[in-house]
């Protein structure tokens, strides 16, 4: 009965980790991808607390509204696919 009930985990285990494979494999490639964006991302937080700063609200506003649909779906993915596959 004891080594069955080993079985039967080991074999859960190897199931479960093979079905979050793919994932992992996805968590990763967003991941370099998010790394290309950065430089691009950070250019476009810094004019927008530059503008911040200078009261030019608009100006904000358009710089937000630039950084969220430059990187909407990468930002998505990068929050959400970590904590898909963490160890249970």
């Amino acid at each position: 009965m004891c080594a069955y009930v080993v079985s039967v985990h080991i074999v859960g285990t190897v199931l479960i980790r093979l079905g979050m494979f793919p994932l992992v494999i996805l968590g990763q490639r967003n991941a370099a991808e998010m790394h290309n964006h950065m430089p691009t991302m950070q250019r476009l937080q810094q004019r927008m607390s530059e503008a911040r700063r200078a009261g030019d609200m608009l100006g904000c506003l358009y710089l937000s509204v630039l950084l969220c649909s430059s990187s909407a779906h990468y930002i998505f993915y990068s929050l959400c696919l970590p904590h898909m596959y963490t160890n249970l």
